[in-house]
């Protein structure tokens, strides 16, 4: 039983897949409370025993699952001294098909998977890679269950174990998880101190402040990203009357039913309501477009936000771009963004996230949008769109169209003409399959600064191509020779 228990112990190392954080310790959010403490020992506990193999955490969003996990990797980093840790995040909002955490997977991994439709081929190679060497494998925000036989996980003592977490209790069984540890939100005792000590500078409530205090704590329910939006809102607030009307505010909120969902949604609007600054509100929309759980680069976002009309001509490059963290700064301080530090081994950068829930409270809030005709930004980048939305040449106001890396197989012809406000597009696909038929069809674009595409036909137009290539310059895009 000895020599077993030593078999499955990880001296080999510890493998938490991951996409961008290939053996490198993780940023970590500071861990406090007492309940949250306990998850992690029991965790790091159910790792040891050889008979746990999958363990599974559950609990609604913003409840400090992906925190926990931060820990648990850091922890496991930490432990080893010869193994790599990576991490892995299946973006679940989307369908993710076997096919797609085969190949998340195998790029923690470093590894390119056959690009064949064979899913037990495909099976095959990754537990191949998977089998080197002991590790434990963390799938961060489940929601559907997998077959880890038709991925290609192969669980064992002597193998590897898995740390999966979901908002559902019922993934975790359907996982078959042999340990489920649910994550409760905070007892107000903690829910208060975590609440105090977001507001970040020492704390001295006027008389009656407090208990007002307290009730808008009360209202984030123990949610943790709740209260850490919420007491980020309310910073440098003192009088009553100011947080009197700000609990006024989150009781009459627009999500007032009894759906978790409709709660938390209500919550995070708050802080959104409360910037009180149509510009913040505009950006904070834009950057929830980007795709779920990306790294937003703060120097990307200069020459989009002046694409977009939110920078002006006028101003110095050095303005504009004081202007963008400014706007950026302010959006961090209300907590409706993360700020994230990528580390590799020959350089540093700094970027920005925006958590899942969030991204999901502004596209509701799109959604309520009376008419499609203002639209300004139309972003459908790698979806599984396959064909133009119908009504598309109706958005006349239409200044940013981004169909990067989409499933789209073709742009019909008349359509990006009648887009005459047009100022960024962006049709690069990933198999090169779609193309603008003609050079022609942006010819009539007066306002386009910036274009990512490719021309199936540039023939008798070669007085604008100069002007194209001067578009697409930086943007990795190639323009084919005349005839070709």
């Amino acid at each position: 039983v000895a020599e077993l228990r030593k078999q499955g112990e990880f001296t080999c190392g510890h493998t938490l897949i991951a996409e961008d954080n290939i053996g490198y310790g993780l940023p970590p959010v500071e861990l406090s409370g007492h309940a949250f403490r306990k998850h992690l020992s029991e965790v790091l506990s159910c790792l040891r025993y050889d008979k746990v193999l999958k363990i599974g955490i559950y609990g609604m969003g913003g409840g400090r699952k992906t925190t926990l996990l931060t820990h648990i990797h850091n922890h496991l980093l930490n432990e080893t001294t010869n193994g790599k840790v990576f991490w892995v995040t299946v973006t679940v909002s989307q369908e993710c098909s076997v096919h797609m955490l085969q190949d998340k997977i195998a790029k923690g991994l470093d590894h390119t998977l056959s690009n064949v439709d064979d899913q037990i081929q495909r099976a095959a190679e990754l537990s191949h890679f998977l089998k080197r060497e002991r590790h434990a494998l963390i799938l961060d925000d489940l929601w559907c269950s997998y077959s880890l036989e038709e991925v290609g996980i192969q669980l064992g003592f002597d193998r590897c174990k898995l740390i999966l977490t979901s908002q559902s209790l019922n993934v975790c069984k359907h996982m078959l998880c042999n340990e489920v540890i649910r994550l409760e939100p905070l007892p107000e005792d903690e829910a208060w101190n975590l609440f105090v000590r977001n507001l970040r500078h020492p704390i001295v409530f006027y008389p009656g402040v407090e208990s007002v205090a307290r009730s808008v704590a009360e209202e984030c329910g123990g949610l943790p990203l709740g209260i850490t939006v919420v007491s980020g809102s309310m910073r440098g607030m003192t009088d009553i009357q100011e947080w009197r009307n700000a609990l006024k505010e989150l009781r009459e909120a627009r999500f007032s039913g009894d759906c978790i969902e409709e709660k938390v949604f209500r919550i995070l609007k708050f802080s959104y309501t409360r910037l009180n600054d149509p510009t913040l509100q505009q950006c904070f929309l834009h950057l929830a477009l980007y795709p779920e759980d990306h790294r937003i680069s703060r120097e990307n976002l200069i020459p989009d936000f002046f694409m977009i009309g939110w920078l002006s001509d006028s101003k110095s490059w050095e303005a504009e771009y004081d202007r963008v963290y400014t706007i950026i700064n302010k959006l961090v301080n209300a907590c409706l963004l993360e700020r994230i530090q990528i580390s590799h081994p020959y350089y540093e950068r700094d970027c920005l996230k925006i958590h899942d829930l969030f991204r999901d409270m502004a596209m509701s809030t799109c959604l309520h949008w009376r008419s499609l005709r203002a639209l300004r930004t139309l972003d459908l980048s790698w979806s599984g769109i396959k064909k133009v939305p119908a009504g598309l040449e109706g958005l006349v106001n239409l200044r940013t169209f981004d169909a990067g890396y989409s499933k789209l197989k073709e742009m019909p012809n008349g359509i990006l003409p009648k887009l005459s406000n047009l100022k960024q597009l962006d049709l690069k696909s990933a198999d090169k399959s779609l193309a603008v038929k003609s050079a022609r069809e942006l010819i009539s674009l007066k306002r386009l600064k910036k274009v990512r595409c490719r021309f199936k036909d540039i023939r008798g137009h070669n007085a604008y191509v100069e002007y194209l290539m001067l578009l697409c310059y930086g943007t990795g895009m190639a323009v084919p020779r005349s005839g070709n």
